[in-house]
């Protein structure tokens, strides 16, 4: 087993070793070894007690490994650290994890990864809430397939084509993090920088009424759409009835909505009810701003 496919193992390094690119199996190895290095004598206790777990001999494990006792006992004495193979090695003839080595974090202690996908502007053009849930489901089933689709063998004709782009990141697993998503302009500019990602929380809006849904967003910067068109970036401010799209980019107008046609709302403002958005002639009120997501964290992206 690959250390990048043990999600115990990778939690336990992300927690030991900040920052490690947890899909690298290179770096992997690195901070595992860093991590038995820096921690040798629970590392050792933890390889003799497995042994006698499984009961087996010195002896054993250096036949099956390849080695001389004398190489292994280095192990459980701490003189010698290991390579990581001999290790995947190790833990496949316990049929074992191999985050069991790394007894000194426990379970309550770990952080775990969860990956979510990179979407792009095309992903989310035209797309309603439920058309995005739905996307997203299938970009995550299809993820879950993924060592059946590197087989040039296997053809999965049900899923749609764009999923076979999409790139994926890392983040833990109880972030909120539902989907990341790739500044396309400079709508946002000074605030966002295009080319860069925004980590974006969508489950927390789900079931939520208009009042709830611009309440929870306001003074944030949301993923949205009007009339389920094209997306866009803007910061929402929500006051009274009344929403208003702001995009930090000077030449792009703002554009406000009110939550229904309420005449007090408008005769309030008429001095201002070219601020409004119409279509018509005829205002439009927020029932048309579909809301994509909400934006927690932007993450510039190095080449």
């Amino acid at each position: 087993m690959n250390f990048k496919d043990s999600e115990i193992l990778v939690a336990k390094l992300s927690k030991l070793c900040p920052g490690v690119p947890v899909d690298e199996e290179q770096a992997l190895e690195s901070a595992f070894f860093c991590s038995i290095r820096d921690n040798m004598d629970a590392f050792k206790a933890q390889l003799r007690s497995l042994r006698k777990k499984h009961s087996k001999t010195q002896v054993d494990i250096a036949k099956y490994l390849g080695i001389t006792q004398a190489a292994y006992s280095g192990w459980e004495s701490g003189s010698v650290i290991p390579k990581a193979s001999a290790l995947k090695e190790l833990a496949e003839y316990y049929d074992e994890d191999p985050s069991v080595f790394l007894n000194l974090i426990t379970d309550d202690e770990l952080e775990y990864t969860d990956s979510v996908p990179v979407l792009v502007k095309e992903d989310l053009d035209n797309c309603s809430y439920g058309q995005l849930c739905e996307k997203l489901f299938q970009i995550k089933s299809s993820k879950n397939m993924g060592d059946r689709k590197q087989d040039p063998a296997y053809q999965d004709n049900s899923a749609p084509s764009f999923i076979s782009s999409v790139r994926f990141r890392n983040c833990p697993a109880s972030s909120g993090i539902d989907y990341y998503f790739e500044i396309p302009d400079d709508s946002m500019y000074g605030t966002l920088i295009k080319g860069s990602l925004i980590s974006v929380n969508l489950s927390s809006l789900r079931g939520l009424s208009n009042k709830q849904l611009f309440s929870l967003a306001n003074n944030k910067v949301a993923l949205l759409s009007i009339d389920n068109g094209p997306v866009m970036l803007r910061r929402v401010f929500f006051e009274g009835d009344l929403v208003t799209l702001v995009a930090s980019n000077p030449n792009l107008a703002s554009r406000a909505f009110p939550l229904e046609k309420n005449n007090g709302v408008l005769s309030s403002i008429s001095d201002k009810i070219n601020f409004f958005s119409s279509r018509g002639g005829s205002i439009i009120t927020a029932d048309s701003i579909t809301v994509l997501g909400i934006a927690k964290e932007m993450i510039v992206e190095l080449s």
